[in-house]
């Protein structure tokens, strides 16, 4: 679902980091606002220079923006959910940098189309994974 909905933003003009901050909003009802879905259009295109590619900055972003309540450090599981993301988009993507994804999964008719939603599908994932670990501990209690 949430793949889809970061496809439709990507069509409508957004980059990566746009596209997948723009689809989480509206898929977790995050309550974000223009403003601070703006922020983050300097990170598409590897942080407009072939770095840490667009789509994983926005997940982590969406990350943040799901579970953090105050800052960083008031949120003792915002390391471990971070890392699983990195950890699962690298391993299906080979890099976390922009240029060397682009090189084998940038399509001349779409753009980064396919790689907005495979990072779309990887966050949901590791977000929907965390959510049950979560709930499944506050049940044993």
């Amino acid at each position: 679902m949430l793949e889809e909905i970061s496809r439709k933003y990507y069509k409508l003009g957004y980059n990566c980091a746009e596209s997948i901050v723009r689809a989480g909003n509206e898929f977790y009802h995050l309550n974000l606002h223009e403003h601070d879905m703006i922020m983050v259009a300097a990170f598409g295109g590897g942080l407009q220079l072939g770095d840490i590619c667009g789509a994983l900055s926005g997940s982590c972003c969406i990350i943040s923006s799901k579970y953090v309540e105050t800052k960083a450090h008031d949120c003792e599981d915002l390391k471990e959910i971070t890392q699983k993301l990195v950890i699962r988009f690298q391993q299906r993507f080979g890099s976390r940098l922009c240029a060397i994804i682009k090189s084998e999964f940038f399509d001349k008719e779409l753009h980064c189309e396919n790689t907005v939603a495979i990072a779309a599908s990887i966050l949901e994932d590791v977000i929907t994974e965390w959510d049950k670990s979560l709930n499944n501990q506050n049940t044993l209690f």
